[in-house]
């Protein structure tokens, strides 16, 4: 409390400790998390990231060894922490490895800085893709097109396939989010979230009774298709689960992320961690 003359103010002041919950809460569900807060996990060349780390132990890290396509590390960048910054041209962070799912959720803190207004591509923040039979890929992943946020999901092998999911205009730019999707390989269905509310899923359909279940690739920044798409954003966190999140697990998810970057005013007033962190 500090007190002026005439005047009384009140301050709320949050800080972080061991005591809250965090990602590897998930258990074997987990299956990367990058943390760009955490200076330990990002290699630099430069201001440069050449390398970050996957904090799950399952050692999916992303890596660029061409220094023009190395996205910049920038300290202090939203509420005194650190994140990873794509020039919307070329950055891209590749993972030579994947993980084994038939449903699986992706979390990110992010931040666009520019939209894409031709409508013949989209930027892409993240991108999935896993091998299925033939040429066939089924694969997540994360567009912009103007100010609509659209989570996609598709099988580029297969002409008839709808695509899914959630979009919502109310994004801004050079505003932080915390945004999610998923997919549910029981129910085919496809949801998205936006700042702990929840967008209507799709059905998606023409889906190979077994896709292999192998997620192969993660890029962090663009996508490999043609011409290639490359977001100019910012990323703080990423957090992917191989598997379908309880609501009760995907809010302290989503708790956990606003209160670490400063969002908990994004939160809506009915979320579970609203006033407080999610604890262990």
């Amino acid at each position: 409390m500090a007190y002026t003359p005439g005047k009384m103010i009140l301050r709320k002041e949050f800080v972080w400790n061991d005591s809250f919950w965090t990602p590897d809460g998930l258990g074997a569900d987990l299956a990367l998390w990058l943390d760009a807060a955490d200076a330990s996990t990002v290699t630099l060349n430069g201001s440069n990231v050449s390398q970050w780390n996957d904090k799950s132990g399952n050692g999916i890290n992303l890596s660029q060894a061409t220094a023009a396509f190395q996205p910049t590390y920038v300290t202090d960048l939203l509420n005194g922490k650190s994140g990873v910054r794509s020039d919307g041209s070329d950055d891209k962070l590749i993972a030579a490895t994947g993980f084994a799912a038939e449903s699986v959720m992706v979390f990110m803190v992010e931040r666009w800085l520019e939209w894409i207004t031709n409508t013949s591509k989209a930027s892409n923040l993240w991108h999935t893709d896993l091998p299925v039979f033939g040429t066939t890929n089924f694969g997540m992943r994360k567009e912009i097109y103007n100010d609509e946020m659209d989570t996609r999901i598709s099988d580029s092998g297969n002409a008839g396939t709808t695509f899914l999911t959630g979009q919502n205009s109310a994004n801004t730019l050079n505003i932080a989010n915390i945004c999610a999707s998923q997919f549910n390989r029981a129910t085919s269905i496809g949801n998205g979230f936006f700042n702990g509310n929840v967008i209507a899923g799709e059905t998606i359909t023409n889906i190979p009774p077994s896709f292999g279940g192998r997620f192969s690739l993660f890029v962090g920044f663009g996508e490999f298709a043609n011409p290639p798409r490359h977001a100019n954003a910012e990323i703080f966190e990423t957090v992917v689960v191989s598997a379908v999140l309880s609501t009760a697990d995907r809010q302290k998810v989503e708790g956990y992320l606003a209160w670490k970057w400063g969002l908990v005013a994004n939160l809506p007033v009915s979320h579970p961690y609203k006033i407080k962190p999610p604890v262990k």
